[in-house]
């Protein structure tokens, strides 16, 4: 009887031992939820250009604000959203987070740019801005939609799983993330001449470095290459941003101080261009 209960007790203590190793969530499951913990911060980051759209409205013109950051964001977004859609229908990676993100971001983007439209001078550099970068997006799709199923390839980008068009897609908006960090480096670039952080505000290289920290992290637990890459790069990009913040931060020239004090277009322009070109999901 004694062994009948220990056998028993064995039995049992293995039963809660399948129940507990239940609940270890999995790769996809903790990348999911590393997702939309970065839709959270991500949606605090696209909401950082509403300053510049109430300076806009204030002043009732657009000053020497550029559209082209949220012309930008919407492509980026809209590119996000096509390349999750498609790989979800191949793959289980689950972009759901990736995809309600960067549709929020189309969303928004594309109300800073009706500020635009409505207050700009020369509306008709707004839509030449909309009609090339809308074209890009369309022919893009058209080229993967109707070419990629006739080549002849093995390629996966992203993961074994993803199919050829998912991979060429992935590839393509890497590409248009890299070389938007043009803008940030730029901006970098500045604060290192001028030794002075006024163009590049502490808040918004906190939220680039947490932001593309998270995305990184999903990107990795989904072992997918096309997510991580572009964002590991943000991630570099940050710690920079943040080590010029510690080093210049009480540094300012008063040439510099008076430039701030008389134009608020300068240091705005700068940090909605960093916010909207750093490529983030």
């Amino acid at each position: 009887q004694g062994s009948q209960l220990a056998w028993g007790a064995v039995a049992a203590g293995s039963v809660q031992l399948r129940s507990a190793m239940w609940f270890v969530p999995s790769r996809e499951m903790e990348g999911t939820l590393i997702g939309y913990l970065g839709t959270i911060f991500t949606v605090l980051y696209f909401l950082s250009p509403v300053t510049t759209c109430f300076t806009i409205y204030k002043h009732r013109d657009v000053q020497k604000f550029s559209s082209v950051p949220f012309v930008v964001g919407v492509m980026n977004s809209s590119l996000w959203v096509y390349y999750c859609g498609i790989t979800m229908q191949e793959t289980t990676q689950n972009l759901m987070p990736n995809i309600l993100v960067n549709g929020l971001g189309c969303v928004l983007f594309t109300a800073y740019i009706a500020i635009f439209l409505v207050y700009a001078s020369r509306k008709i550099v707004v839509i030449r801005q909309l009609a090339i970068c809308g074209s890009a997006v369309a022919l893009a799709v058209f080229l993967l939609e109707f070419t990629s199923p006739h080549l002849n390839l093995t390629f996966h980008w992203g993961g074994e799983s993803v199919p050829l068009k998912s991979s060429l897609c992935g590839v393509f908006i890497d590409l248009v993330n890299v070389a938007l960090y043009g803008s940030p480096l730029a901006v970098i670039s500045t604060v290192i001449q001028s030794r002075s952080t006024q163009y590049m505000p502490w808040q918004i290289s906190l939220l680039v470095f947490i932001v593309t920290c998270l995305w990184s992290i999903q990107g990795l637990l989904l072992d997918n290459i096309a997510i991580w890459l572009p964002n590991i790069l943000g991630v570099l990009l940050g710690v920079l941003q943040l080590t010029l913040v510690i080093i210049f931060r009480d540094a300012r020239s008063p040439d510099q101080a008076t430039v701030q004090s008389g134009s608020s277009v300068a240091p705005l322009c700068d940090s909605n261009d960093e916010a909207q070109s750093a490529p983030l999901v």
